[in-house]
């Protein structure tokens, strides 16, 4: 882990990652235990969440929590189950997440729920969750949530998606304003499509990862570790004055044609 030697900023932080058993979650569970966080895999595949703690050799330091984002009983459970084995949680990062690639006329309207069910109203309840607890203990913290190029340039045949993650963007700066006054900060990182299983179909095709590629200024792909070490800055002391950003982690895709 690059740079993870040079800092220990989250010693006695309790850190939940929706969505850590895979992909950007997984590297950003990886990133806060080496800088010294306990952290809560929260993962609707408590199999895959369990594995990775176990890979990760934190001894106690990290947990695996079944947890479903949709459900507002399933999240107060999960943030109780984590209060009373770390502790009350400081950081919350909001990666899980799904798509539907398809046509906006063929896309069926449970599918459309489902991804918006996920996507944004997952991300309102733990975050909601997560702020009434820290005023319980009258303490702040910071969430990070993860939202996508997406919310800037629209992607073809993503409709759900797209409109979840211009969700996600406009919910992060609305509750930035009304979560500060509370001590607790809230930014997003935009990633552009990342190496994560998610996205590995995209890949199997030398062609069509050179085409990927070829959109990019920095003339390769995002690796979830890169996501990651954004996140981990978002919601350290370092950037004690930030809030209420949305920072696109997409090496110059969208700063225009290329």
């Amino acid at each position: 882990m690059k740079g993870a030697e040079l800092t220990a900023r989250f010693n006695a932080k309790c850190v939940l990652v929706t969505g850590g058993a895979s992909g950007i979650g997984a590297a950003t569970v990886s990133r806060f235990l080496g800088e010294g966080a306990r952290v809560a895999i929260a993962d609707t595949n408590l199999e895959a969440a369990s594995q990775l703690a176990s890979n990760l050799n934190a001894d106690d330091r990290a947990i695996p929590i079944l947890l479903d984002v949709t459900s507002d009983e399933s999240v107060l459970r999960a943030f109780n189950t984590v209060a009373s084995l770390l502790g009350g949680v400081d950081i919350l990062v909001n990666s899980a997440g799904i798509r539907e690639i398809m046509p906006a006329l063929d896309l069926p309207l449970d599918k459309w729920d489902q991804v918006l069910s996920v996507n944004l109203r997952g991300t309102f309840l733990t975050s909601q969750a997560f702020v009434r607890a820290l005023t319980e203990r009258a303490t702040g913290g910071a969430i990070v949530n993860i939202s996508s190029t997406a919310s800037i340039q629209a992607l073809r045949n993503r409709v759900a998606y797209v409109a979840s993650k211009h969700g996600v963007s406009g919910l992060t700066k609305e509750m930035a304003l009304e979560f500060g006054p509370y001590g607790v900060r809230v930014n997003a990182v935009a990633p552009s499509v990342t190496r994560t299983p998610m996205t590995a179909s995209y890949f199997a095709d030398p062609k069509r990862e050179a085409e990927y590629v070829s959109r990019y200024p920095l003339g390769r792909i995002c690796q979830p570790e890169e996501v990651a070490a954004v996140i981990a800055f978002l919601a350290s002391d370092d950037a004690s004055f930030v809030n209420g950003a949305v920072v696109p982690v997409d090496g110059g895709y969208s700063a225009g044609r290329f």
